[in-house]
Parts: structure tokens; sequence; C-alpha cells
């Protein structure tokens, strides 16, 4: 295992050191350590290169995603973990780029709005986010309308993403599978049928 992204640098003691991290992910990443402190539990791994932890138990033990785990998954070496932590490693990596897809629905809605009504509008805001992807004006208008169907109309699915319990490409497939469906009603009741089923099955 490589240094713990945890250590402060080297520089001597008059060299200032913070984490910039959001409290959630701070409270995430050292709830082991907290949790010593207060009398919770001390034997739960104090950070990222604990002795007392394989790198594998690392792996198993981690709870929901966040952004902590690219940075455990950034100091470990799958070629040295046995199969099960090699697929424990892929498993959390592809729940993190789940969950950096949903920050991009989020910064995409930020951009673009929920209101599609005006199309003159969409069209100069495709062509920026076109260009900041780097990629065709119609990929972009699709990403667009993926990021504010999942916002507006399938809330639950932006957070089953963010948990790293669904991928992109199962939100892909249910927009443009209900593109043309308007009734409210109908897409909550298809929401509750199919969110169960993307969790377990292929998109």
């Amino acid at each position: 295992m490589s240094a713990s992204p945890f250590a402060p640098p080297a520089g001597g003691d008059d060299e200032e050191w913070f984490v910039p991290f959001t409290d959630a992910e701070l409270e995430a990443g050292f709830a082991a350590a907290e949790y010593a402190e207060l009398g919770g539990d001390p034997s739960a791994p104090q950070s990222f290169d604990d002795p007392d932890f394989r790198d594998e138990d690392l792996l198993a033990m981690r709870g929901p995603v966040c952004g902590v785990d690219l940075m455990l998954l950034e100091s470990l070496d799958p070629t040295s973990l046995d199969r099960a932590g090699r697929l424990d490693y892929l498993r959390r990596a592809e729940a993190v780029e789940a969950f950096a897809a949903s920050l991009k629905v989020r910064a995409t809605v930020a951009c673009a709005g929920v209101d599609g009504s005006d199309s003159t509008r969409d069209r100069y805001v495709a062509m920026e986010v076109a260009q900041l992807r780097r990629v065709g004006e119609g990929a972009a208008a699709s990403g667009i309308a993926t990021a504010r169907g999942l916002h507006v109309q399938f809330p639950e699915f932006l957070a089953a993403l963010a948990a790293g319990e669904v991928s992109e490409w199962h939100c892909r497939v249910l927009i443009s599978g209900t593109v043309n469906v308007t009734d409210r009603e109908v897409l909550a009741r298809l929401q509750d049928r199919l969110l169960p089923k993307a969790k377990r099955r292929t998109p």
C-alpha cells in the first residue's frame, strides 16, 4: 500500500496542513478515529494505512460510497489484492464512477436548468456543454435531457446513482425509454417498479 492520503506533507512543523473535503466526506473518512475518541469501537481502522487491517478488509468494510473512496482506491494496488479483494476494488470503482456521474448530473442541471421550453436557450446551452465536454451537440443535448429527467422525474434513481447502486447507463436507458411518458403518476409508478430491478440487473 502507498503512503496514507491522510498524512500531512513533509516540510516541518511550521507548514500548515488542511484537508480540502466537505464535512460529509470528512465524517465518512475519519469516522473510525472519531468513534474511538468518543468511546466508540476502538477496533475500527484509524486510517487507510492501519497496520491491523489488510487492504482487502478496508475495501470490504466501506459503507455508502463517497468522495473519500476515490482516495482509498488510489492508495491501493489492485494487483496486490486477492481475488475477492480485486472484485471488491472493481465494485467500489464502479460505485465511485456512479457517484461522479451524479455530480455531473447536478452540474448539468445547474448549467441548463430544469425548464427546456426555450429551444433557443437550450440550443445555446447544449453548444456550451458540448464544447466543455468535448462531445457533439447531440450528445450534450442528450446528457442535458438525462440530467433533467433524473432531477425532475426520477429523483430516487438520482439518489441511487449517487449511492453507487445503479450506473449512468441505467439512467440513460430509463430516460430514453420514458421520453414520451408525461403523466407524473405513471412516471412515479415506473420509478417504484424499475428501481429495485435496476439495482440487480443490467441496463
